[in-house]
């Protein structure tokens, strides 16, 4: 049995092994009929454990495979649309359990119930905890721990990505990861400057950041995601799209900004202002701007091979 092999199934087993503990039930024999959830505290380590084990095994496993051939056009523009469905759901997960949910039992707290939207950013997904009294700073970190870790974790893998080109279906899979992370975070920060909602309502309340701030945080990650992202994902296409449809490939990419920004206009916990529309088409303009500017500059159709 292969390494990846094995992990994969250690991997079902814990989630398994999660799904019991959090859903297995007891009744209490005290003076009040009482039900308890004995287990559900090793419902959350048991399921991280058994992400880790599944990313490790998705890891060792792609990596074995090889660049696909660009005749396979229709097999490798499948892998990379249901790609980007998985990792936006992983995503989500990070930022509820990665982000708030560490930080909650980081400083002590429980974490009572987690929601995952399959439909994000259409509907919204949430995490109720229960703290103890903790100092200001500790509960700013909970509240922002979903955009900060989402962050770090999208700059790392873009950084690696750019340093360490990997093989073309592990590299979607990371570069999907990295651009829910990215834009996710990046559009929160950037609400704040028209009108916040979530976690940054929440930052911005108790003084940790300002409308300004958030916004020109916002416009300082967006435009360093942006261009990481664009870079790597040039790399990535380039041994499957000719050189003079690389532009209009990412370009394309892009248009998955102005379907969130429909999307979360239409969220109605969000209620963002229907004159964001134009500007969810801003990246895929301006990559094609980039992309003519470069090539008359240079005479060639590339950019940041």
């Amino acid at each position: 049995m292969r390494k990846e092999q094995g992990l994969l199934i250690l991997s079902l087993i814990l989630l398994l092994a999660a799904s019991f503990c959090h859903l297995y039930t007891k009744r209490s024999t005290g003076w009040l009929p009482v039900i308890t959830h004995p287990y559900r505290d090793y419902a959350l380590p048991l399921a991280a454990l058994g992400a880790v084990a599944l990313a490790l095994g998705l890891y060792l496993g792609l990596r074995r495979e090889e660049i696909p051939h660009p005749s396979s056009g229709f097999s490798n523009l499948a892998f990379f649309i249901v790609m980007a469905l998985i990792m936006k759901v992983a995503a989500e997960v990070m930022h509820e359990v990665g982000g708030h949910g560490l930080y909650v039992l980081l400083f002590g707290g429980r974490i009572l119930r987690v929601r995952i939207s399959l439909l994000w950013p259409l509907r919204t997904s949430y995490i109720w905890w229960d703290l103890p009294d903790l100092a200001p700073w500790q509960r700013g970190l909970i509240i922002g721990g979903g955009i900060l870790n989402c962050l770090l974790i999208s700059f790392a893998l873009q950084l690696l990505l750019l340093l360490r080109p990997q093989p073309w279906r592990l590299g979607t899979l990371l570069l999907w990861f990295a651009y829910w992370n990215y834009i996710s975070s990046a559009g929160y920060l950037l609400s704040g400057g028209y009108g916040a909602f979530g976690d940054v309502a929440d930052l911005i309340k108790m003084g940790i950041l300002t409308p300004l701030s958030s916004l020109l945080l916002g416009l300082l990650v967006s435009i360093a995601g942006y261009l990481l992202l664009s870079i790597n994902l040039r790399r990535l296409l380039m041994p499957l799209v000719s050189a003079d449809r690389l532009g209009h490939a990412v370009a394309a990419f892009w248009l998955t900004t102005a379907l969130v920004v429909v999307l979360m206009i239409l969220n109605p916990q969000v209620r963002a202002p229907v004159t964001l529309i134009p500007l969810g088409f801003i990246p895929t303009l301006l990559w094609l701007l980039l992309e003519t500017l470069w090539g008359k500059r240079n005479e060639s159709p590339s950019i940041f091979t």
